[in-house]
């Protein structure tokens, strides 16, 4: 009751309700972006979740979802959509991770182009109906950004894994760059 469908493939690993918008995806955007979809949960991870703060796949994680952020905006300097100017699978099926950014240690502001996408689809009431399904996560963007207002003590938290995140990124030398 009030679950996602799901589907797992074992001839290529794929597993969970993602599975069914990857098989449906493939060839559409694979001339576009072919992402590891891994890295921002890895980011999600080492970023906020893991109970050691480890600062080399802290800084790897967030830095690989920053590189990935940066072709997806890249592709939306021309485009509206992933694909083109039509909404897409491709669309859909990026939303997700894209949607969970600012939990993952990413600032999405920091890409114009991917915010103003991730702000048009946020928008849909399609995709309101689907995010709320069975509940709104207190994970994605637009939650997460309404925390940071109503919560201080939410505020104060993200201001030191924010701080741990950045001095990871030093330790390591990290520089954005994405093509």
């Amino acid at each position: 009751m009030h679950r996602i469908p799901s589907k797992h493939c074992a001839s290529n690993g794929l597993r969970g309700s993602t599975a069914v918008l990857d098989l449906c995806k493939v060839g559409i955007i694979r001339h576009v972006l072919r992402p590891k979809l891994t890295d921002p949960g890895q980011a999600n991870h080492f970023y906020r979740l893991a109970k050691e703060r480890i600062p080399y796949p802290t800084q790897r994680y967030v830095g690989e979802s920053e590189r990935l952020y940066g072709i997806l905006d890249k592709q939306l300097e021309k485009n509206e959509y992933l694909v083109g100017n039509k909404y897409s699978i491709a669309d859909i099926a990026s939303f997700s991770w894209v949607n969970v950014a600012y939990f993952a240690g990413v600032d999405l502001k920091q890409f114009p182009n991917l915010h103003k996408w991730w702000e048009k689809i946020n928008s849909r009431p399609a995709v309101k109906k689907g995010t709320a399904v069975p509940n709104e996560s207190k994970f994605s963007n637009e939650v997460y950004q309404q925390r940071l207002k109503d919560e201080p003590e939410f505020k104060e938290q993200e201001e030191k894994l924010k701080e741990i995140g950045n001095k990871a990124k030093e330790q390591y030398n990290y520089k954005y760059s994405s093509p």
